[in-house]
């Protein structure tokens, strides 16, 4: 599966057009090829690469729910919900970088609610021991031990789902990720049944693509990745009939 996503995600295609149109430059019978691919690639390259297109991309996933700041208190909510992003415990890294960017984002929303009410519980959901990373950054914000709660059974948004729901049993919750991952993780929340009050952050682009930059930039192609990898992963849970 991991492979699969290489070949069909922005960079992977255009890596495996300029690699095999290059080799097969080298060969008469293959030239014709590489006349092929190698403009291929340089054209997704080009395309995918500019603010506008990355922009209109993932503006649609971003901003389809407000930031929590403008729903007001938490209300009765017990629980804030944090969907775990990536993290290594790396004995040379201070615990602050020992969350990837995503992460850090998705803890400083969650501990910016919970400072609204410190009564309520933090849920971290994830795999193995990356929410437990997570949770030695909450601790370092003086977050309580005892307001933390760990999820490590859910190598994905559905079965994070899963697994939250039957920790909170029905209880009203926040859900905290990033921008562009909320709406197929609210979608999959629903699917089973419950309906969290969206928190998103780590936003990546403006609302408005004309006015992001034209030049081709690693960062903007960095975007459309995102934006494409989400949109696949809504069209593979669509097909599994998990959202």
């Amino acid at each position: 599966m991991g492979l699969l996503k290489y070949f069909i995600s922005p960079s992977g295609f255009i890596g495996i057009c300029f690699m095999i149109g290059f080799l097969a430059w080298f060969h008469r019978h293959t030239r014709r090829l590489s006349y092929v691919l190698m403009p291929a690639g340089a054209i997704v390259y080009l395309l995918l690469s500019t603010g506008p297109v990355s922009y209109t991309l993932f503006k649609p996933l971003e901003f389809k729910y407000d930031a929590y700041e403008a729903k007001g208190e938490l209300a009765d909510t017990r629980f804030i919900v944090v969907m775990a992003g990536y993290a290594a415990d790396e004995v040379y890294y201070p615990v602050s970088s020992k969350v990837n960017s995503a992460s850090l984002f998705r803890l400083v929303e969650a501990f910016h609610l919970w400072r609204m009410d410190p009564s309520v519980k933090i849920i971290i959901t994830g795999y193995k021991d990356v929410p437990e990373i997570m949770k030695d950054v909450l601790l370092a914000m003086r977050v309580p031990d005892d307001r933390i709660m760990i999820e490590n059974q859910s190598a994905d948004s559905f079965t994070s789902a899963r697994n939250v729901g039957a920790m909170v049993q029905g209880d009203p919750f926040v859900l905290v990720t990033s921008a562009g991952h909320m709406p197929r993780s609210m979608a999959v929340f629903r699917k089973l049944g419950m309906n969290p009050i969206p928190a998103p952050t780590d936003y990546q682009v403006g609302k408005e693509p004309l006015r992001a930059k034209w030049f081709p930039s690693v960062e903007h192609l960095y975007f459309s990745e995102l934006a494409i990898h989400e949109y696949l992963g809504f069209l593979w849970y669509r097909i599994r009939g998990l959202i």
